[in-house]
């Protein structure tokens, strides 16, 4: 019986450990210019050429604003754009801070 109740314990921590590390779904998006809006799309100058993005509604626009460190918390979500130092070590760039319920999306693993 005992062992039947760590089994139980265990499975509960278990799903809720699975359950805390659900993300947002990643966010599509284009990255560039804005060339022209007609209130329902975008055109959009990117790298690789002009991408046309239909609005939908409601539409949450984000901007970036200046900040600095002492505004980042454990659990703050952030984007560092870094570069490799000639003894291995990354040097931050830039550290974006975004908005908690951006939390998770796009992330990449490296």
């Amino acid at each position: 019986m005992q062992r039947l109740g760590l089994t139980f314990l265990a499975c509960t921590l278990a799903i809720g450990v699975a359950e805390a590390q659900q993300v947002a779904p990643p966010i599509p998006g284009v990255i560039g210019k804005v060339q022209s809006f007609t209130g329902s799309s975008l055109e959009v100058q990117t790298p690789s050429g002009v991408v046309h993005v239909e609005v939908k509604r409601p539409l949450t626009i984000t901007k970036q604003i200046p900040s600095d460190l002492s505004l980042v918390t454990s659990a703050s979500y952030v984007g560092v754009a870094s570069t490799e130092q000639a003894d291995g070590k990354e040097l931050a760039k830039q550290i974006i801070i975004f908005p908690a319920e951006l939390s998770g999306a796009a992330e990449a693993v490296f």
